[in-house]
């Protein structure tokens, strides 16, 4: 015999409900279970129990008694309880031999449509959320006209009994409840669920401890309440815009966790009113009682938190559950996320991780090196920048009235609607360098050697230069020379005429007459080019114009001070005016024809690049799509991400292109470029929709400053910290980069070719603006390495194994790219240098965050503008701009990252 620990009578050993109470038999611990403790509940559907509507230990059997079969499958153990949504009884699941809650809809309400409705939306709802601390619901069902769902057995007791019972809980147990009351809520407004009805009442205690949400039986979608729901619930746990009728949003359920935690950490309800009129009178007066006027030791995290929540305004509470779970002591609700499987959403990863700032002291010297770090690559890299060898003593409006002059001395002098201008280089001349030349010297005669691998172009036109290539900015080609009266004259900085194409007119004004031609004064050309006719020789001309000429003329000889360099001129002249000329040096390579065709190399390197660009592309549409059917991606961010990503491709459009004043010729091209900048935002959105949730599944940490960055947290100290960690690296970078130079001329013996990274930013401040404002690529360029990565973990699951293959596929990607004459030794030079860089950036990437890598990026292509240009001359303003954004954005991080903390303590301050 047993004794029943409900009426302790003496019932049989084998019985599984008692017979005198109805008490049913924990068969798990060999006990009976009280009826007083809570039901199974589900997550969508209100949960009743005996506590509710019993004062007795006599429950009524219900219309099933103990032993009733339905639908052949469940058998009644004992009723639970009911309320005003129906009735709950314990059964047994034949089929799967588990407890289960059976909830009935009262036999008045099966025949009401509105009822019904409403029985099934419960229903709908609950179904919508699968979480450790929110009960589940199975399914729905009729049996003699009355329909019931099947849900999770919950064998515990509500909060508001333990609390009744036990009394407030130890401060452990206290945060334990605390955390997994947010980790379910946030789990329901991860679906878009609100509770609206979050009190200690609707929240289970199960036989382990273990924290269940229940009661979603006023729960619905947000932005689908009318103005008659908003006041549904319970009035004491309402916040202020509930209780009055004009909204419920998330931010009314954080009101509600704030109510529930002040009654979990303290014992006592906040407000305990006798009618909705004194509760209003609450809430209006702004006065009510802290958690430590009742507990003095509570720990002041908590009392914050609990603050924060029961703010009056909805603004000013805590974004999320999990951003109240971050705030509570202790733990990691991330790695409790991970630990329980789950994908943590964007605000629990932006929640993760300390909000503390940087030491001052830390901040500011972080701050000083990437600033002196960028200036001290002005002198170390003087030897690696064409424009910092080759002087450059003219400025462009100069240069560009010179080769205006230089037009009308040749007797071209006709309407000029357009002009444009700009700088360049001759890579045929570094080519013929880099093969024939292997000493260290090499590179000592850039500034000397004659025509100058440095020049200046000039363009002008009747007509408006109107670019035809999509980068829309005109340039030496582009528009091409097909108008009558276009010209093309190219400089050296000092002004000498090296290059000139006029266009003759197409159809002259007069028949030609029969006399003669005049005879051309080829002289003119030797002034405008400054060279000495008498050291050259004539002879047969061997290069064909680019435009018509009725007579021609060639000669050979050298320059002074180049007698081992030979030279040739090639000139043509239309009705005795100049019309073309060049200076060909031996290095010069005809470019309309034998185009040379690239080694084999490159040609794989090229395809294995596009095709590991296509994978990402193919494979972002396809996890796209099932992370939108699944909804576990972050639409939030990634509308924010693409959205900022048009604006500001769409801003460095309109200041790096050459604008005419044609209107559809300027709406097409507004159509071409925004509908570029519309795609690639598209593809931004669609990698980010699609491989952002396996990283925030796999990698979390790499994504909290970002998370806060989007979420316009813009003065949070970890974002600050991560801006000053991307400067740092690329600083380093940049050094690795300069170091890589001289040592190639230590061990190979031959100093790499300089180089300039983007002749447009010599143009004016309209242009490097524009190049500052498409550094917005750094978010597209560190997103690429992140799901590159992530993409040969999932085909590798092994995190070091990723780390290599990737480090061995740039590898042989660089040598598959190095030119087919590049020594041994300098190719792997090149190879280590390149790996090293990538290394770095994955170490950035993986160990600081997304954040951090986006910041490295962006500080490497506007560091690099003093460097390469120098801080004097005229040609400095563009690095004079980029050292003064490089420095706001690192001020800007040094300033957050010290999270507010004073840079000196005030040793008078009162302690």
């Amino acid at each position: 015999m047993r004794t029943c620990s409900t009426c302790s009578r003496q019932i049989p050993e084998d019985s599984q409900v008692c017979p005198y109470c109805s008490a049913a038999v924990d068969t798990d611990h060999g006990t009976l279970t009280s009826q007083k403790k809570a039901v199974g509940s589900l997550a969508g559907a209100p949960t009743v129990r005996a506590t509710e509507s019993v004062d007795s230990d006599l429950i009524p059997h219900g219309q099933f008694l103990p032993g009733t079969r339905l639908v052949e499958r469940y058998r009644v153990v004992s009723m639970l309880g009911k309320g005003g949504m129906g009735e709950v009884y314990r059964a047994d699941d034949l089929e799967l031999g588990q407890s289960v809650a059976l909830k009935f809809l009262p036999p008045e309400f099966a025949s009401d449509p509105r009822r019904l409705e409403h029985f099934r939306r419960e229903v709908r709802i609950a179904r919508q959320i699968a979480h450790p601390n929110v009960c589940r619901v199975y399914d729905i069902a009729q049996v003699e006209g009355r329909y019931f769902l099947s849900m999770e057995y919950v064998d515990g007791e509500d909060l508001a009994a333990v609390l009744r019972r036990m009394g407030r809980p130890s401060k452990e147990k206290a945060v334990e409840i605390a955390r997994q009351l947010c980790a379910g809520l946030a789990a329901a407004h991860a679906n878009d669920v609100l509770h609206r009805d979050l009190k200690p009442a609707n929240v289970m205690i199960d036989g382990r401890g273990r924290v269940r949400i229940t009661d979603f039986g006023l729960a619905g979608l947000a932005d689908t309440f009318h103005s008659g729901e908003i006041r549904a619930g319970t009035p004491a746990y309402m916040a202020p815009e509930q209780l009055s009728g004009k909204d419920v949003s998330v931010r009314s359920d954080l009101y509600a966790l704030g109510l529930v935690l002040f009654e979990v950490f303290t014992g006592r309800r906040l407000y305990d009113s006798n009618s909705i009129a004194e509760l209003q009178m609450m809430h209006d007066s702004g006065s009510r009682a802290t958690p430590s006027s009742f507990v003095g030791d509570i720990d002041p995290a908590v009392e914050r938190v609990i603050e924060q929540c029961l703010e009056k305004d909805p603004h000013r509470r805590p974004p999320s559950a999990m951003a109240v779970a971050a705030a509570l002591p202790g733990g990691d609700p991330l790695a409790a996320a991970l630990a329980a499987g789950e994908t943590p959403s964007p605000e629990l990863v932006a929640a993760a991780g300390s909000s503390e700032g940087m030491h001052p002291v830390a901040a500011i010297a972080c701050f000083l090196l990437i600033v002196g770090g960028t200036l001290a690559m002005v002198p170390l890299n003087k030897s690696n920048s064409t424009v910092r060898i080759v002087p450059l003593p003219k400025p462009p409006p100069v240069l560009a009235d010179r080769a205006a002059e230089i037009l009308t001395r040749l007797g071209h002098r006709g309407v000029v609607a357009d002009t444009s201008h700009g700088f360049g280089s001759s890579l045929d001349y570094f080519d013929h360098v880099r093969k024939s030349d292997k000493s260290t010297t090499r590179w000592d005669q850039l500034a000397n050697v004659r025509p100058s691998p440095v020049y200046f172009w000039y363009r002008q036109s009747p007509r408006a230069l109107a670019p035809a290539s999509s980068e829309d900015w005109v340039s030496e080609s582009d528009p091409p020379l097909q108008t009558s009266g276009m010209a093309s004259v190219r400089t050296d900085p000092l002004g000498r005429l090296t290059q000139l194409q006029v266009v003759p007119p197409e159809r002259e004004k007069e028949p030609p007459t029969t006399a003669p031609a005049a005879s051309v004064d080829w002289s003119l050309l030797f002034s405008e080019a400054q060279i000495e006719q008498e050291k050259f020789s004539r002879v047969a001309p061997r290069w064909s114009p680019e435009v018509y000429c009725d007579e021609s003329a060639a000669w050979e000889g050298h320059f002074a001070n180049q007698s081992d360099v030979p030279i040739r001129l090639e000139a043509g002249a239309y009705r005795g005016k100049p019309t073309y000329f060049r200076i060909i040096g031996p290095w010069t390579k005809p470019s309309r024809m034998d185009e040379e065709e690239l080694p084999p190399g490159q040609y794989v390197g090229q395809f294995v690049s596009f095709g590991i660009l296509a994978l990402l592309l193919l494979g972002g549409v396809f996890m796209a799509q099932r992370n939108l059917r699944l909804r576990r991606a972050d639409r939030a961010g990634a509308n924010r991400l693409a959205i900022a990503f048009f604006c500001l491709l769409s801003m460095s459009w309109l200041l790096l292109c050459d604008h005419v004043p044609e209107f559809m010729f300027e709406f097409q091209r507004l159509r071409f470029q925004i509908g570029l900048a519309l795609l690639t935002a598209a593809i931004v959105w669609l990698w980010y929709v699609g491989l952002e949730p396996y990283v925030r599944r796999r990698w979390p940490h790499v994504l909290v400053s970002w998370s806060r960055l989007l979420g316009g947290r813009l003065r949070d100290p970890l974002v600050g910290r991560d801006i000053l960690v991307g400067g740092l690296f690329a600083v380093g970078l940049s050094a690795l980069g300069v170091l890589e130079s001289h040592a190639l001329g230590w061990f190979v013996k031959a100093t790499a070719a300089p180089f300039f990274w983007q002749w447009t930013t010599l143009r004016g401040p309209r242009f490097q603006i524009g190049q500052v404002l498409e550094s917005t690529f750094s978010v597209f360029f560190a997103m690429l390495v992140l799901f590159l990565f992530l993409g040969v973990w999932m085909l590798l699951r092994k995190q070091g194994l990723a780390l290599l293959f990737l480090i061995g596929l740039f590898a042989i990607t660089e040598v598959l790219y190095a030119p087919a004459d590049s020594s041994r030794v300098t190719t792997i030079a090149s190879v280590v240098g390149a790996c090293m860089w990538f290394l770095i950036q994955l170490i950035v990437l993986l160990r600081f965050g997304l954040l951090a890598s986006v910041f490295a990026w962006f500080f490497m292509r506007n560091c690099v503008w003093p460097a390469a240009v120098g801080l004097s001359g005229w040609q400095s303003g563009g690095s004079w701009l980029a050292l003064i954004f490089v420095t706001a954005i690192a001020g800007y991080g040094c300033v957050v990252a010290m999270g507010g903390r004073p840079l000196f303590r005030d040793e008078l301050a009162e302690t």
